[in-house]
């Protein structure tokens, strides 16, 4: 007697799905609506991530601009030997509530690494390490009329720029160097002890300093601080004119971060 096919075991014009391609089981399973929805997020990523870096980082003064990459993995020049770059951590900014990326600053002697977290009006860099050379330390003073050949060892904790809650914390050393004002065609080179920073926030903001290295508890060289209102001030001391170029003028810096 022969075995009649149970109902499991053939398809019937009342069930077409096996007739179906995969994808247009897809789409009777998970919706039209919803795989139109992940098509417009998966397309806006994609613009994102392959979007110029030049959209997000303002133009020279000549209307120019000093930006390579892409938004996800771009590099931005600053001043003359120095390049920052920058590659988006997905996972990071998730946790972060914000925009994290991996940061490297390098040029010349210059090898800095950092974490970076971009909120809106608030840029963090967190464990911020390494080399600052001449070439980064310059770009730095360059409202001084002054320049050096020095480089710095940085060990950071934290740097936030975000106007009255800007702040930083952590240590700088230098070595030995030189320093020469930048008027003239011929200046004299002044000789600059090894130096030690460091930069602590307290109640009325931050405050930092450099002082030679062999005497820690000496006269302080240069003095910044970042009041509450977000305003900055770089000011070279009188001990520090001291071992400056006698012609280096204006002795102090002021910005609004």
């Amino acid at each position: 007697m022969p075995i009649q096919p149970s109902r499991k075991s053939e398809a019937t014009v009342d069930d077409p799905l096996p007739y179906q391609t995969p994808l247009a089981a897809l789409v009777r399973q998970v919706g039209a609506r919803r795989l139109a929805i992940l098509g417009l997020a998966s397309f806006a990523v994609s613009l994102i991530a392959t979007a110029p870096a030049r959209i997000v980082i303002l133009p020279t003064s000549d209307g120019g601009t000093n930006a390579a990459g892409t938004i996800w993995n771009g590099e931005v020049a600053i001043g003359e030997q120095t390049a920052v770059s920058w590659r988006l951590a997905p996972i990071r900014s998730i946790l972060s509530l914000g925009v994290a990326s991996d940061v490297v600053i390098r040029g010349g002697p210059t090898d800095i690494t950092a974490k970076a977290i971009w909120r809106p009006r608030r840029l963090e860099l967190n464990n911020v390490a390494g080399i600052a050379g001449p070439g980064l330390v310059n770009t730095l003073i360059e409202d001084l009329p002054v320049r050096c050949d020095l480089s710095f060892a940085v060990k950071l904790d934290k740097i936030v720029i975000a106007g009255p809650g800007s702040r930083i914390s952590g240590e700088v050393r230098s070595g030995a160097g030189q320093c020469w004002a930048e008027a003239g065609t011929d200046p004299e080179r002044v000789a600059v002890p090894a130096m030690t920073g460091s930069a602590v926030t307290g109640a009325n903001g931050t405050s930092a300093w450099l002082v030679p290295t062999a005497r820690p508890q000496g006269e302080r060289l240069v003095q910044m601080t970042i009041d509450r209102s977000g305003k900055l001030t770089a000011k070279v001391l009188e001990a520090g004119t001291q071992i400056l170029p006698a012609a280096l003028g204006q002795t102090s810096i002021e910005m609004q971060m």
